[in-house]
């Protein structure tokens, strides 16, 4: 299709038909879901799995670039009539897709004032907003949906080379990292941290169906996350770093309660692993296969947070925080090199701050707990003492990036 002229321009046009009635299902002249909100779900659910199939197919063809820029990022008279200024089809396309993850009766309860359409609100109590909400599978089904297109709108630099990574920016990332609707990020920053850390990895299900169908959710949610809050667009070196809204909101939270939930949602899905690593017993328990993830939301915590930072040591949470990482470090059953790097990040992003190495003098008792691969013979010592130990272990015998100046130095 890609290679023979006229069913590519069948293909542009799928695109550009499917993109455009999105954007219409959007438009806050539309009635659809007024009359037979059932047609309306049923478009907007098929236009967006039309993409989200439709588009790899784009980004993975190098010919196709220069067609992308110009179809998606380049002012177009395509759109339909409005009163605002002229953009173009990929900010629109964002922008309803955005909407329809906020739309009441979509992916949100009823509105009770009874007005449809966007209602910007949260998906899930916890960060500035601690009553209970309402949801169902449904609307946590139809939010991992329109995710998952935006993160194919977002993955477009993952097709390009290792060594061009860095250097190559993202049109759909920078937009929606950098909103200009300020307010819109911050439901869609503390919606999506919220829904992350009320997870509950030991909670039971009647059936494997309704857990398979949250976790796909909840992995969805940290996985859009993480890519607009740690996106560092590449910038000119004499020049001041691009704005990230979602970092600049994130680095702000300061209130104990907001500080704790983050810590404790970030805790308990670290620990799971762990445990039932430690007890062989355990044949109910379900390791979480995907607590690693996380890691990355914790490193950019500990890094751009200094409440955060500071609150982990005031609380005593280092302790236990450390064990984590280093299993995290050490597990021969997750021996993958970036694990192990933004684990070690962690480690040492903690080690600058003089309160966490001083309170590392405190005798560890729980080394006899620890799955066997983590245990020391014989050993009878600090959690400092353990650490020095394990890092020259993990030095010496598992990692391989010696070249790396940075990746071993802790601040001790």
């Amino acid at each position: 299709m890609r290679d023979n002229n006229k069913s590519f321009k069948n293909f542009e046009t799928l695109i550009l038909t499917v993109s455009l009635r999105l954007i219409d299902l959007r438009s806050a002249h539309h009635d659809l879901f007024d009359k037979d909100p059932t047609a309306f779900i049923r478009e907007a659910l098929n236009c967006v799995r039309v993409l989200t199939r439709v588009l790899p197919f784009v980004y993975e063809c190098d010919r196709l670039c220069a067609w992308e820029q110009d179809f998606f990022w380049a002012s177009t008279d395509k759109l339909p009539p409005s009163n605002l200024p002229p953009t173009c089809l990929g900010v629109e396309l964002i922008d309803s897709l955005l909407d329809l993850a906020f739309w009441s009766g979509f992916t949100l309860p009823i509105n009770p004032n009874g007005n449809n359409g966007p209602t910007y609100g949260f998906w899930q109590s916890g960060i500035a907003y601690e009553r209970r909400l309402e949801t169902s599978k449904e609307f946590e089904s139809r939010r991992t949906e329109i995710m998952q297109l935006l993160l194919v709108l977002e993955s477009k630099c993952i097709y390009k080379p290792a060594n061009a990574f860095t250097t190559f920016g993202c049109e759909a990332i920078d937009f929606i990292s950098n909103h200009h609707d300020r307010k819109k990020v911050q439901y869609l920053l503390c919606s999506l941290l919220n829904t992350v850390l009320k997870y509950q990895p030991d909670a039971r299900y009647l059936s494997p169906s309704p857990r398979e169908l949250h976790e796909t959710h909840v992995r969805t949610c940290l996985h859009f996350l993480q890519v607009n809050l740690l996106n560092r667009t590449p910038w000119a070196e004499a020049s001041a770093p691009p704005d990230n809204k979602f970092r600049d909101l994130f680095s702000h939270l300061h209130k104990a309660t907001h500080l704790q939930f983050l810590a404790d949602g970030i805790l308990k899905i670290l620990r799971q692993p762990l445990e039932s690593n430690s007890n062989g017993l355990n044949i109910v328990q379900r390791p979480l296969v995907w607590a690693h993830e996380i890691i990355p939301l914790l490193w950019e915590s500990l890094y751009s947070n200094k409440y955060f930072r500071a609150f982990i040591c005031e609380t005593g949470r280092q302790f236990e925080l450390t064990v984590f990482l280093l299993f995290y470090i050490l597990d021969p059953n997750k021996n993958v090199e970036g694990v192990k790097r933004v684990s070690l990040l962690c480690v040492q992003t903690m080690s600058e701050n003089p309160e966490y190495a001083i309170s590392l003098n405190k005798q560890f008792e729980g080394h006899d707990n620890l799955p066997s691969f983590m245990q020391i013979k014989n050993f009878h010592g600090s959690y400092a003492d353990y650490l020095f130990t394990v890092s020259h272990l993990a030095h010496t015998q598992l990692l391989s990036y010696t070249n790396t100046s940075s990746s071993g130095c802790l601040h001790f």
